[in-house]
């Protein structure tokens, strides 16, 4: 519902009195508080809504939307991380790295400006402080994940003018997370739910203050490193209770039950 094109798909169906599937592409994190109205994603169009787990289902409660017309059903993107296995040592080898030394996965982020609460620098301040926290640590392999789109360019130029010895990619996601020991980065972002489902260990800046599976620090230099250093000492959390809250039980068959849905809905 925030893309022009869409919305203006919902738009139609809503005036012609057709009914409408909407499956959003993000899941909202409970992290900061912001009334109803005050974002862009509140905008709401569509006539039934295939949340992916309670929390969502809640967040669009809250702005209106019919309790009736909402199911949760989990979400596609996610069936094939949890149908698709553990790989771990070829993801290594097609990335080159040592199959014997731990390896860290950095998620870079995207401003959040919607509203308010996104305009800061956090973003750039933490990457330029995980970059020296890594360099205190050079018996771990780093692989930074770059989003396409998020100024690729520049996450690269910090890397190299930081000195680490690291991977920058701007492709292949599950190939790097498969690869990882370790998950880091800015902010509640979708992929430490992808992490989570693989079982990796999880250090978030920013995150996850209402989560308590997901490890939660500052940017500073020196908390990054002893929160990577605590996550790999510290036993895997138990990350069901997480994941069911943002995506439902993790059983692989959100598409199964989205195609029930669109059936019910449609014949």
């Amino acid at each position: 519902d925030v893309e022009p094109i869409t919305r203006t798909a919902a738009l139609w169906a809503r005036t012609r009195g057709k009914k409408c599937l909407h499956q959003p592409h993000a899941i909202y994190h409970e992290y900061e508080k912001t009334a109803p109205g005050t974002d862009v994603h509140d905008i709401i169009t569509a006539t039934h809504l295939a949340a992916a787990g309670s929390y969502q289902r809640q967040w669009y409660e809250a702005r209106g939307f019919p309790p009736e017309n909402i199911r949760e059903t989990g979400m596609l993107k996610y069936d094939k991380f949890i149908n698709g296995g553990q790989w771990k040592d070829h993801a290594r080898k097609l990335l080159k790295l040592d199959p014997y030394r731990n390896v860290v996965m950095y998620f870079t982020s995207w401003r959040q400006d919607t509203n308010l609460l996104g305009c800061n620098d956090g973003i750039e301040q933490s990457y330029v402080n995980f970059l020296s926290a890594m360099k205190t640590m050079p018996n771990v392999d780093v692989v930074i994940k770059a989003r396409p789109s998020d100024n690729a360019k520049w996450h690269i130029e910090t890397a190299k003018k930081s000195g680490l010895r690291c991977i920058v990619m701007t492709q292949h996601l599950e190939v790097c997370l498969q690869a990882a020991d370790l998950v880091t980065g800015y902010g509640p972002t979708n992929g430490f739910i992808t992490s989570a489902i693989l079982g990796k260990r999880t250090v978030c800046i920013n995150g996850f203050p209402n989560d308590p599976e997901i490890l939660t620090i500052s940017p500073d230099t020196q908390f990054i490193r002893d929160g990577i250093i605590k996550a790999f000492t510290d036993p895997v959390p138990n990350y069901m209770p997480f994941l069911a809250k943002y995506i439902g039980i993790p059983d692989g068959q959100a598409t199964k039950r989205v195609i029930e849905y669109v059936r019910e809905l449609f014949l």
